[in-house]
């Protein structure tokens, strides 16, 4: 498991846990499951994805039970309207993402809402159709500009996805409603909603390994103007 603490929000802003790790089964991963979570893991059909499903909620779990000092178990999960999963008392904030066998979690204080994204990157055939349907035109061209486009299609997928998930409001949003950066270097650079202020975000990079890309996106959730 690798932990990673990331300062969020400026240099006076609150630190944002960001915690990486294989979804490996272990023992006592499914006992560590509530009764809604043991019923989903029964309807998955292969048992390479249940396995990764239970071991994903037993770390998410066993990691927030840990920092508010509670059994993982009795923590009682919400679904927001597009689905978000979130504590039902609000003690924490949290997001969690996964490909393949690989999982990152990020948690912070309440008031700011987050969103994790990881992605594993393999070769594209159809970058620019993907692109075309999800980027926004200057995202596009900035992608074709970079030397190696492929990576900087995964670094703008995974920063808009991460962005879509602190707003909470699944895909349905629009992924060319904002405009991410297509660099090393992570940027929100704008949204179309003028009641989305920039000053109320952070977008990171996270240096996960060369086989995936990573963002963090957090966003304060009672900043004037902003959205809620």
């Amino acid at each position: 498991m690798q932990r990673v603490l990331v300062r969020s929000a400026g240099s006076a802003g609150p630190e944002v846990e960001v915690v990486a790790f294989r979804l490996e089964r272990r023992p006592g991963d499914l006992a560590a499951l509530d009764d809604a979570e043991r019923e989903r893991a029964e309807r998955f059909v292969f048992a390479l994805h249940r396995d990764r499903f239970i071991a994903g909620r037993a770390m998410l779990r066993g990691v927030l039970g840990d920092r508010l000092g509670r059994q993982g178990r009795s923590l009682e999960m919400v679904s927001g309207p597009a689905g978000k999963p979130a504590l039902a008392d609000g003690a924490i904030e949290f997001n969690l993402s996964h490909t393949e066998d690989r999982a990152v979690l990020a948690l912070g204080p309440p008031g700011r809402a987050l969103g994790v994204d990881i992605e594993a990157q393999r070769p594209l055939s159809n970058r620019a159709a993907l692109a075309a349907v999800s980027f926004a035109p200057q995202e596009r061209v900035d992608v074709e500009a970079e030397v190696d486009p492929d990576a900087a299609f995964y670094r703008v997928w995974s920063r808009k996805e991460a962005v879509i998930k602190a707003l909470g409001a699944g895909v349905g949003y629009g992924l060319t409603r904002f405009r991410v950066s297509a660099g090393v270097r992570a940027q929100l650079l704008g949204f179309v909603d003028p009641r989305e202020r920039l000053d109320a975000w952070t977008l990171e990079s996270l240096d996960l390994g060369a086989e995936v890309a990573a963002a963090l996106a957090t966003r304060v959730l009672d900043t004037p103007g902003g959205l809620t």
